[in-house]
This record gives structure tokens, sequence and C-alpha cells, in this order.
């Protein structure tokens, strides 16, 4: 894939990228590949809206066949303690961890209020939806990049972005959080 590869479609939505993503990009001299994994991301989102003809991951995730758990925690929480939710391979399935949604939820009250009606569990349900695409439905989404986790993070954060239409990148809940 070229560098201008979906530029269009990173276009629409870069207004809305923090600028610390795409500075940290550039510093280390991997722009050119973050912008293809922000593409991927926003692609995957056209593909299975399209596909699905909706953008509710819960609808989604039905549709697609994909199991959705809802756990306490994490099972060994105080080694994961930035793990809100993930994508099982073996299992095909999402693990969603109510505890530290809840936490997340109770810090976006005081520091970010309008984002309090946000559903934090279909935000995350729609990274992880991103992360069952790369590996499970090549076709709708390039498989990972087994060099760079950080990259598929970063296309995972661009699908949801896009799938539901938010005006933020979905990373800074993570520094919310404190992860």
């Amino acid at each position: 894939m070229s560098i201008t590869s979906g530029w269009d479609t990173v276009a629409r939505y870069l207004w809305r990228m923090p600028s610390s993503v795409l500075a940290d990009a550039a510093a280390v001299g991997r722009f050119p590949n973050t912008l293809q994994a922000l593409a991927r991301g926003y692609r995957a989102a056209e593909s299975i809206r399209s596909l699905t003809g909706n953008s509710d991951p819960w609808v989604i995730a039905a549709l697609l066949g994909v199991p959705v758990e809802h756990h306490e925690q994490p099972p060994v929480a105080e080694l994961t303690p930035g793990v809100r939710s993930e994508y099982e391979c073996e299992g095909r399935r999402v693990l969603i961890y109510t505890q530290p949604l809840a936490r997340l939820a109770a810090v976006m009250r005081r520091q970010a209020p309008r984002l309090r009606y946000l559903d934090l569990g279909g935000l995350h349900l729609a990274h992880e939806l991103y992360h069952y695409l790369e590996h499970c439905r090549p076709d709708l989404a390039a498989a990972p990049d087994q060099d760079s986790p950080r990259l598929s993070e970063l296309a995972a954060h661009a699908f949801t972005q896009a799938l539901l239409d938010l005006d933020f990148f979905p990373a800074e809940l993570d520094s919310l959080a404190g992860a």
C-alpha cells in the first residue's frame, strides 16, 4: 500500500486526531506507517458499515456471530491494570471488563463531562471488533502488523473513531484512565 492510499479517508478524520499521535510518529520516523495504520482502520469501518448496514457495535457483533462476554476484572488484574477489554483469538470472543470501565466512567464524569454519556462498553466493543476483523476477516481488515502491535492498536482506534463517528481519538481515554 502506498503512503497516499486511503488518504481521503484519513483526511476526513485527521483534524480530530490529537497532535501528539502524529508528532510521536514523525519523531520516530514512522509517519508513513502511522498513516497506513489509520487508513486501515478507517477503511475497515467503512467496509463493515457497508456490509452490515449498521454502525452499532453490539448489532455488528451479533451479525458477525462474535460472542461478547462481560467479566468484572481481567484474569490477572494486578498485572494488566490498563486492560478494559480484549479480543481473545482462541475463543474468537470479546471480553469486556466492567470494573475498569466503571472506574473510567467515574474519571470521565469528573475530568471529561462532555463524554459522560458515551457508551463505554460499545466503544470498547468496537475497538475489539477491529481486532476480530484483522484476525478472522482479512477481506474486511488487513492482517495485524506482527512487527508493531502499536500500529494495530492505532488502526483499532481509527476504526472505532470512524465507526462511532467520534469527535475525539479513542486513545485519549487511555490517558484519562491513567493507563
